[in-house]
Parts: structure tokens; sequence; C-alpha cells
């Protein structure tokens, strides 16, 4: 999870409360405060998500150098070196 500190259409707080909500039922969540982010996306909210996604969805083929990405809509995946 991220949150902007500077958000000005949901409080700072409502995101932080929903970090330690989902901790407390032990979902296993990180959550990243971006300083001076209003109510949009940065680029580094952006990163963070990103290397998130690349992380949860990239599978190592059997010769381990390259990946095929879950979920692309095509049975086959997508092929691309890591």
């Amino acid at each position: 999870m991220a949150h902007g500190e500077d958000d000005g259409v949901v409080n700072y707080k409502f995101g932080e409360m929903s970090y330690e909500a989902l901790k407390k039922v032990g979902v296993n969540v990180e959550f990243h405060k971006i300083e001076d982010m209003a109510h949009e996306a940065q680029p580094d909210e952006l990163n963070l998500l990103g290397a998130w996604l690349k992380e949860r969805l990239a599978v190592p083929d059997s010769a381990g150098d390259e990946t095929t990405t879950r979920g692309s809509g095509d049975e086959t995946g997508i092929r691309g070196k890591v």
C-alpha cells in the first residue's frame, strides 16, 4: 500500500488505518508513505507498484534467464529477458 501524505481527498490517516486493519487480520502488507503527494499518482508510487507487480507476476522458466508473465490473457504468457 502507498498513500500520499498530502492527500486532501482521502486523509492520510485512513491509509494508515487500512494498513493496520489488514495487518491485524494477518494480511502480509507493506505501507509506503509518499511525501509531498496529494490525491494522485507520482513516479515514486508507480515505481513501488511496478516492483511489487514484477516480483509477484514473474515466473522464471527452467533455464532461469527468462520469465513468463502470468495473467497476460495469452495461455503461453509473455516471454522476455529479465
